[in-house]
């Protein structure tokens, strides 16, 4: 173990110790000072960023917000327009006649020993089916003019009585009226 001897007189001793604890004392404060001052201006450091970080943040949302309103008002829209279009070509179809329909449903009932020369139709001022050609005799023709009258679509039905003449090979032709408002 160590001694030190000191030969200082007591006052002076006294002094020392006192200005040794004020010399730290002040080295406390003075650290405690830097710390906040530290602090202090890390806090102000951060709370400066964190406020351009929430102008920033704003701003984009705001231009996002714009250009998602923007997206959704181009589809709403085109949209609208879609719907527009839809109604149109319903309100087309809705009354048009499938005349593909007619004439599968004609060539369904068609007895054998039948043959078709010519189809046509027409929409005005009724809708009309007329079609003709050749039968095998003239029962064929009684058995199709039977089959026609059961069609659910036709209205009346149209036969000349030309179409009886010939009792063999006789030519035809039958005029199928649909009636006012037939559709599909």
């Amino acid at each position: 173990m160590k001694r030190e001897l000191n030969l200082l007189p007591p006052q002076r001793r006294s002094l020392l110790a006192k200005q040794s604890m004020v010399d730290g004392a002040t080295r406390v404060v003075k650290n405690i000072c830097y710390g906040l001052g530290t602090v202090s201006a890390g806090a102000v450091a951060i709370i400066i960023t964190l406020q351009i970080m929430a102008y920033v943040a704003a701003r984009t949302s705001t231009s996002t917000l714009e250009a998602e309103v923007a997206t959704y008002q181009e589809l709403r829209e085109g949209i609208s327009k879609q719907n527009k279009l839809y109604e149109t070509l319903y309100g087309i179809d809705s009354g048009r006649i499938s005349w593909i329909e007619k004439v599968k449903d004609l060539f369904a009932i068609l007895p054998p020993g039948l043959t078709v020369d010519k189809v046509t139709t027409r929409t005005t001022p009724s809708p009309t089916l007329v079609f003709s050609g050749q039968a095998v005799n003239r029962n064929t023709l009684i058995v199709l003019e039977a089959r026609l009258r059961g069609l659910s679509w036709a209205q009346s039905i149209d036969a000349p009585h030309t179409n009886l003449i010939d009792r063999l090979s006789p030519t035809y032709t039958f005029t199928i009226n649909l009636g006012k408002g037939e559709e599909s």
